[in-house]
C-alpha cells in the first residue's frame, strides 16, 4: 500500500504489480520505498544498486560468535552464532562489541537460520550502549533451534 510506511511514496514494480508505479523495464534506476517504521517524517527510497551494495557490505564483514559475544568494528556486518539448541519460546543473546556504536547510535538487526532447520529466529530486542549492542533473538517457532543462526546488523548515526 503506497504511503503506509513511507509517507506518500509510491510502490515500484513491473507492469503487473498491483498498485505499483508501472515500469515496463526495471533497470536499477527506480526508487524502492524503504520502511522507516514511521520514525522519521520523510519519504525515503533507494535504488536496487544501493540495496545490493548494502547486502555486499554485510556479507563482506563477518564474525563468528563465541560464548555469546562477537567483536566486529564495521558499520554493517553478519554474525554467525555457535550451534544453538534454544527451545521454542526461549532466547539467544549475543553481545556485539563494535567501536562504531555510540550511546546514541541506532542499531538494526535481523536474524535468520544458518545451518539451523528448527524454530523461527526473530530479533526481539536491541539494547545499545557505548561500544556495544546486546541483541536478543527469540525462538518464535514450535521446535528448538538445532544449528547456527545468522544475525545481520547495521549501525547508523542520526
Amino acid at each position: 500500500m503506497p504511503g503506509y510506511f513511507t509517507p506518500g511514496l509510491p510502490l515500484v514494480g513491473g507492469p503487473n504489480v498491483l498498485g505499483a508505479v508501472p515500469y515496463p523495464r526495471l533497470d536499477g534506476n527506480e526508487r524502492i520505498p524503504m520502511d522507516t517504521a514511521q520514525q522519521y517524517a520523510a519519504s525515503v527510497a533507494c535504488t536496487p544498486f544501493q540495496i545490493a551494495a548494502y547486502a555486499a557490505a554485510v556479507l563482506a564483514n563477518t564474525v563468528t560468535e563465541a560464548a555469546g559475544a562477537a567483536t566486529l568494528n564495521t558499520e554493517n556486518g553478519l554474525i554467525t552464532s555457535a550451534s544453538q539448541t534454544t527451545a521454542a519460546g526461549s532466547t539467544y543473546v549475543v553481545t556485539l562489541t563494535n567501536s562504531q556504536i555510540t550511546a546514541t547510535s541506532t542499531v538494526s538487526a535481523a536474524a535468520y537460520s544458518g545451518t539451523n532447520t528448527g524454530g523461527a529466529p526473530v530479533v526481539t530486542s536491541i539494547v545499545v550502549n557505548s561500544g556495544n549492542a546486546v541483541i536478543t533473538v527469540t525462538n518464535e517457532g514450535t521446535t528448538a533451534f538445532n544449528g547456527t543462526l545468522k544475525v545481520a546488523f547495521s549501525v547508523a548515526q542520526f
